[in-house]
C-alpha cells in the first residue's frame, strides 16, 4: 500500500480477511489479533491485545507452539503446524449463531476446528524482531489437500520477505482469493490486489481506474459526490460496514459469478472504501447441479416428480385464467419388469432411457415429459384443441415404443398402456393424476399397448378395481382359490388321456369367480407367480394321489396353464424340478400350457425357459392356438409337444368353411411337426366327428364333462372307470350312427341358417360321458 495510508487502514484490511492473523513481539506479548481469531475463540481484542500470549493460552498444552513461536524470535526460523500432526493447538471454536446469542454450551471435541498455522519470523521498520503467526480453518479443506499445500507454500515464499507493516500487508492481499480494490473518497483506485485482476476484466490502474469503470452506481443525484452517491446507495450496510450482496457487473471476465462486500474505511483525516470480490463461480455451479438434481430425473434426464407437480399447478393455473385445456398423459409400460428380470437391471435402465428419448421425439419443446418413477412416465400438453389432438400424440407415443429396440445386443419391444385426461376448470393437481391412473388402468385391463380417455364412468371402475385387490389379497392369504379338473379323452379308445386344471376364485359359498375376471389383477399384484407355483404344486400332487388309488391310467398327464410372468421367471426350471422331486411324479406326465401370444412377449428368453423344461422331460403346449398373430414357422423355433385349437375355431367347424380350414391345417401342420393335437371346445357330436375324420388325438369340451370341483371331480372319474369298458371303441363306430348330414367335409350354411340342433337325449345316448354333465 502506498505511504498514504496508515496502521488502521492495515488493520481493517486484516480484520476482513477470512483467516487468523496474530503477531507477537520479542516478549510475546500479542501486537495483533484480528477479528476472525476473536470470533473463533471468545477472546476480544481488548483482552488480549499487549498482554503477554501466554496468560491468555498457558503454556501447558501449548509446548509445540511456543517452541516454534521461539524459534522464529530467537533464531528466526520459520514453522509450520497442524492438527493432523500436533492435535493440541489453538483452542479454536466453529461458534454458530446459536452459540453466541444463546450461550449454548460448547461440545469442544465436536466443535474445535482443525487449524494449519503457518509462524514466519518479522523485524519491523526499528529492526525489532516479531513473530507472524497466521492460521487458516481447514476443517472443510481435506479434499483439496494439494490446493492448500501449495498456497501455503506460496504464503511461505511470500512471508519469508516480510520486512515491515507495508510488506506484511501485501503478502495478506496477495494470497488471499477474495478481489480487494480501494478507493479514495472521490472514486479512484488506490489499491488492488491479485485476486481483484483476476476477476475484473478491465485494465486496473492505481490513480487512473475509477470505481464507475467497474461498478454502476444506481443512483438518481448523479450531481452528487462519489462519497455521497455511495453513502445514499444500497451498498453500505449499517453503520459503514461490510454487507454482501451478489453482482451483476459488466467489466466481470466472463465465466465468472461475484458477490461484493462495500466497506467504509475511517481515517483520522479522511476516509476510504474497500470494494471485496468473492468468486462464487463454484458455489453457483454446484447450486445449479444440486437443482438439477432436484427436479431431473438423474438416470433419464426428465422432468421429475417435484418439476412435474410445480408445471401442472402453473398449468392449471393459467387455464384456469385463459380459458385452455390442459391435456395429462400417464404412461405405464407394460411387462416391463419382464425385462429388468431376465436382461438386467442394466437393459432395463438403457430401455427407460431409449422410451425418454422417443416420447420426447413426438411432442413439441413446451410440453414436458416427466419421468414420476419405476417405469411410469407422463406428458403435460398445454393448450390443446381438440380430443383428436391428444389422440394422436398418444399414437404417436404408441407407435415409437412398437418399434424394436436394440439395448446392449438385445433386441426389446415394449408397448404402454395410457391414460388420458383433460383438464377442467377448479381442479387439482391430485385429482388430475388419479383420474389419469384410473384411465391407464383401464387401458391395461383392456389389453395393454392402449390408450383411454378419463370419464367419470371410470371412478367406479377404479374404485371397484381398488376393493377387488384388497380381495384377492385376502383371498390368496384365506386359501380361497380353488382348482377345477376337466377330462380330456383320447380318440382312439375313448379313454381319459389327460386332465387340465383351471383355477377358481371360490369368493363366497355361492359365487365362483372364473379366473378371466381376476388373473390380470394377480398378475399386476404381484401374485401370480406364488398362486402359479400353488396351482403346479397341487396338480402334481393330486395326479398322483389319484393313480395311487387308481382313479386315472398310468399314462395320463396332468395339465397346467402358466402365466406368462411364470415362464419367464429366472428360476421356474429349478422350481418345477423341485416339485417334480417332491410329488414323485414323472416329468413326461406333467403338461405345462402356454398362449399362443406368450411366444411373441419375449422370444428368447420364452425359447431358453422353454428348452430348460424340456431337459427336464416336460411336455409343453400351446393354448388356444389359431387366435394368436404368430406365424407357424414359430413353431420351428420352440420345443412344443402339442398343439390345443382354439374353442372358438371349433365351436363352428361344421358350419363356417374357415373355421374348418384352419382346424384341418393345425392338425396336419402338428402331425408333421411331430406334435399331437387336442381339439378343445367340444360340445356336440358334429364338431366331434369333424375333428375324428381329421384324426385329432384327444378331445375336451362340455360334451364330455365341464370343469368340476375336486369331489365331484372324483365321482367323474369313479363312475367314467366302471362304464369305460362299455364305452371303449364308442368313439370309433359314431361315424356310424350319426346321421348322414355330417360328413368328412363342413356343411357351410347360409346367415340365415342354423347350426344342426344337438338332439340332447339321442346324444347322451351315442356317448357314456355325456350323462356326467352338469
Amino acid at each position: 500500500m502506498t505511504g498514504e495510508l496508515d496502521a488502521s487502514f492495515t488493520y481493517s484490511l486484516i480484520n476482513e480477511i477470512e483467516c487468523g492473523v496474530l503477531i507477537l513481539d520479542e516478549q510475546m506479548n500479542v501486537l495483533v489479533w484480528n477479528t476472525w481469531l476473536v470470533e473463533k475463540s471468545g477472546i476480544k481484542q481488548s483482552q488480549i491485545l499487549n498482554r503477554p500470549f501466554s496468560h491468555i493460552y498457558g503454556i501447558q498444552g501449548l509446548m509445540r507452539l511456543e517452541m516454534s513461536i521461539q524459534q522464529a524470535l530467537k533464531h528466526k526460523l520459520s514453522s509450520k503446524l497442524s492438527t493432523a500432526l500436533n492435535p493440541t493447538v489453538f483452542p479454536l471454536y466453529s461458534l454458530s449463531a446459536e452459540h453466541i446469542k444463546l450461550n449454548v454450551p460448547l461440545n469442544k471435541d465436536q466443535s474445535r476446528i482443525k487449524q494449519a498455522i503457518s509462524i514466519q519470523p518479522l523485524t519491523t521498520a526499528e529492526n525489532e524482531a516479531c513473530c507472524f503467526i497466521s492460521i487458516r480453518d481447514v476443517s472443510d479443506s481435506v479434499n483439496r489437500e494439494k490446493v492448500l499445500k501449495q498456497k501455503s507454500d506460496e504464503l511461505q515464499l511470500i512471508t519469508e520477505q516480510l520486512q515491515s507493516e507495508e510488506i506484511v500487508n501485501h503478502a495478506i492481499m496477495d494470497n488471499i482469493t477474495d478481489g480487494v480494490m480501494s478507493f479514495d473518497s472521490d472514486g479512484w483506485l488506490i489499491q488492488f490486489n491479485p485476486a481483484a485482476e483476476l476477476l475484473i476484466a478491465a485494465e486496473l490502474e492505481v490513480g487512473k481506474t475509477h470505481f464507475s469503470e467497474i461498478y454502476q452506481l444506481r443512483c438518481k443525484h448523479t450531481h452528487l459526490s462519489f462519497s455521497e452517491q455511495i453513502e445514499l446507495s444500497d451498498l453500505l450496510g449499517d453503520k459503514g460496514q461490510a454487507k454482501w450482496h451478489e453482482i451483476d457487473c459488466s467489466k466481470l471476465r466472463a465465466g465468472f459469478s461475484v458477490e461484493s462486500s462495500f466497506v467504509r474505511l475511517e481515517l483520522p483525516h479522511s476516509h476510504l472504501y474497500s470494494l471485496v470480490l468473492r468468486d462464487i463461480t463454484e458455489r453457483k455451479e454446484t447450486e445449479l447441479t444440486l437443482n438439477r438434481l432436484a427436479h431431473y430425473d438423474s438416470l433419464t434426464g426428465l422432468a421429475n416428480r417435484l418439476l412435474l407437480m410445480d408445471r401442472l399447478s402453473q398449468a392449471l393455473y393459467r387455464a384456469n385464467r385463459s380459458h385452455d385445456v390442459v391435456g395429462f398423459m400417464l404412461f405405464d409400460l407394460d411387462r416391463f419388469k419382464q425385462v429388468n428380470d431376465n436382461l438386467g437391471h442394466g437393459v432395463g435402465d438403457l430401455l427407460l432411457q431409449e422410451v425418454a428419448n422417443r416420447m420426447k421425439s413426438v411432442v413439441r419443446e413446451e410440453d414436458t415429459v416427466a419421468r414420476l418413477g419405476g417405469d411410469e412416465f407422463c406428458l403435460l400438453i398445454e393448450k390443446i384443441e381438440t380430443d383428436q389432438a391428444l389422440t394422436s400424440v398418444a399414437q404417436k407415443v404408441l407407435e415409437q415404443l412398437n418399434k424394436v429396440m436394440v439395448l446392449d445386443n438385445h433386441e426389446v419391444t415394449i408397448s404402454a398402456s395410457i391414460g388420458i385426461v383433460k383438464a377442467v376448470k377448479g381442479q387439482t393437481v391430485a385429482q388430475l393424476i388419479k383420474q389419469a391412473d384410473m384411465a391407464m388402468y383401464c387401458a391395461k385391463e383392456r389389453g395393454r399397448n392402449q390408450f383411454e380417455f378419463y370419464s367419470e364412468q371410470l371412478d367406479f371402475c377404479y374404485s371397484k378395481r381398488t376393493g377387488l385387490e384388497q380381495e384377492l389379497h385376502h383371498a390368496y392369504k384365506n386359501q380361497e382359490f380353488e382348482l377345477y379338473f376337466q377330462p380330456q379323452i383320447a380318440i382312439n379308445g375313448g379313454h381319459m388321456l389327460a386332465v387340465e386344471v383351471l383355477l377358481r376364485w371360490q369368493k363366497s359359498a355361492n359365487e365362483v369367480i372364473p379366473p378371466s375376471d381376476f388373473l390380470s389383477l394377480l398378475e399386476d399384484i404381484g401374485l401370480i407367480v406364488p398362486v402359479g407355483n400353488w396351482v403346479l404344486e397341487t396338480s402334481c400332487m393330486y395326479r398322483e394321489e389319484w393313480r395311487q388309488k387308481g382313479l386315472i391310467p398310468d399314462e395320463c398327464t396332468i395339465c397346467v396353464n402358466l402365466s406368462a410372468r411364470q415362464i419367464i421367471e429366472p428360476d421356474f426350471a429349478d422350481t418345477v424340478k423341485f416339485i417334480l422331486a417332491q410329488t414323485k411324479m414323472p416329468p413326461a406326465l406333467l403338461e405345462l400350457e402356454i398362449t399362443e401370444s406368450i411366444l411373441l412377449e419375449d422370444q428368447e428368453t420364452v425359447s431358453e425357459a422353454l428348452l430348460e423344461l424340456q431337459e427336464l422331460g416336460v411336455l409343453v403346449a400351446i393354448d388356444d392356438f389359431g387366435t394368436g398373430y404368430s406365424s407357424f414357422s414359430y413353431l420351428k423355433s420352440f420345443p412344443v409337444d402339442i398343439l390345443k385349437i382354439d374353442r372358438s375355431f371349433v365351436y363352428d367347424v361344421c358350419s363356417d368353411a374357415g373355421s374348418a380350414a384352419i382346424v384341418s391345417s393345425i392338425i396336419s401342420l402338428a402331425h408333421n411337426l411331430g406334435m399331437q393335437v387336442v381339439g378343445e371346445g367340444v360340445e356336440d357330436d358334429y364338431s366331434l366327428r369333424y375333428l375324428i375324420d381329421h384324426e385329432c388325438d384327444r378331445v375336451q369340451g362340455f360334451l364330455f364333462s365341464e370343469p368340476l370341483p375336486y369331489s365331484e371331480f372324483i365321482a367323474y372319474v369313479e363312475t367314467m372307470t366302471v362304464k369305460n369298458e362299455a364305452a371303449e371303441g364308442q368313439i370309433e363306430v359314431m361315424s356310424h350312427v350319426i346321421t348322414d348330414t355330417v360328413v368328412t367335409e363342413p356343411v357351410v350354411t347360409s346367415d340365415n341358417d342354423n347350426k344342426p340342433t344337438e338332439d340332447k337325449a339321442s346324444s347322451t345316448s351315442l356317448n357314456p360321458f355325456l350323462s356326467h354333465r352338469a
